[in-house]
């Protein structure tokens, strides 16, 4: 996971221009973050709260 993480800040960082750019860009990239993070957490928050589904009918 660690080397995934690595990766995906070089792309932003570095192919994607996040690092000369401006303050905006800086702030859209950290809002789509952000989202992805209330994203991930609301579809993890609704997995662990449901009860166990029996399968017989």
């Amino acid at each position: 996971m660690p080397i995934a993480i690595t990766k995906a800040n070089v792309i932003a960082l570095f192919f994607m221009h996040i690092k000369g750019s401006s303050r905006l860009l800086h702030l859209a990239a950290l809002a789509g973050v952000m989202w992805l993070l209330i994203l991930i957490s609301l579809t993890l928050s609704d997995y662990f709260t449901r009860g166990a589904v029996s399968l017989n009918h």
